[in-house]
């Protein structure tokens, strides 16, 4: 689903007011993929769909801006991260450009030191990847960003380094 699929999913229309009233107040947000593209949208910026379906694990590389964030600071230089999307956003006005990859130049966001946005994941478990392949295979289309179930498993080790990594940025905004 995408941000502008509220026909299809009249839920988003709550949630999107969820998320807006959470800014508002002064809370700290992170949006992760459909969440990411929500913040962009909130914030004023077009979603749209991507040139490219990213599925598997590819690497995403702090962008020069980052540095200049103490958010950024986090982000290293290149991260294998877990992609499942084909959506992308425009970064909104006034927030910093953290993070892109080879097939999605947008793939975070910062805004006001306290709102986070990632259209990759890193909170996701070996076990929620087996469930996404298990239950999403369709969207697992032929591409040159889309890996094949078993290269998706294939390195355990991976989802401890993301799990990681999204500890440290939790640590951070907490």
């Amino acid at each position: 689903m995408a941000v502008h699929d509220l026909e299809a999913y009249p839920w988003l229309n709550t949630e999107l007011k969820y998320i807006d009233a959470a800014i508002q107040t002064g809370t700290r947000v992170i949006g992760i993929c459909l969440g990411a593209q929500m913040l962009a949208h909130i914030l004023g910026a077009e979603v749209r769909a991507n040139p490219f379906k990213e599925i598997g694990w590819f690497p995403v590389s702090r962008t020069k801006e980052a540095d200049t964030t103490e958010i950024g600071s986090v982000f290293g230089d290149d991260v294998m991260a877990f992609h499942w999307h084909g959506q992308t956003f425009d970064i909104p006005h006034g927030a910093t450009h953290l993070a892109s990859s080879e097939a999605c130049t947008n793939q975070a966001f910062v805004y006001d030191d306290r709102i986070l946005a990632l259209q990759y994941h890193l909170e996701t478990t070996r076990e929620a990847a087996r469930k996404l392949i298990e239950h999403s295979q369709d969207e697992m289309t032929t591409g040159p960003y889309v890996q094949s179930p078993d290269s998706i498993m294939a390195a355990p080790d991976r989802f401890t380094a993301i799990n990681t990594h999204m500890s440290r940025l939790l640590d951070l905004l907490m």
